[in-house]
């Protein structure tokens, strides 16, 4: 119930094509899920790396990692497609960066 809640949130988040708000609200909600559950083990982690969960879903299984920026994950390609067009421009921006 919990995850759920917590994935629909993302979501809307997600469709609103705000990253950052994407990654405050994922903290947010996922820490008030494991420490309710009890699991606070790697959190720190997961909160402070948006490669360790969705952009689109929150999911933590199965992650690929964004090949051009290595900033954002996604679990299946179909995610990675639906955002491509609100993660574009963050992509090329960090890409550049990389490239000096």
């Amino acid at each position: 119930q919990r995850q759920r809640a917590l994935q629909l949130a993302l979501q809307r988040v997600a469709r609103s094509g705000d990253e950052i708000n994407l990654f405050s609200t994922f903290s947010t909600y996922h820490g008030r899920a494991t420490a309710a559950a009890g699991t606070v083990e790697g959190f720190e982690e997961r909160r402070t790396d948006p490669t360790k969960f969705c952009a689109v879903c929150g999911s933590t299984a199965a992650l690929r990692v964004c090949k051009a920026c290595r900033g954002i994950a996604y679990c299946c390609p179909a995610h990675q497609k639906q955002h491509w067009k609100k993660h574009k421009a963050a992509c090329l921006r960090k890409r550049a960066e990389m490239d000096g």
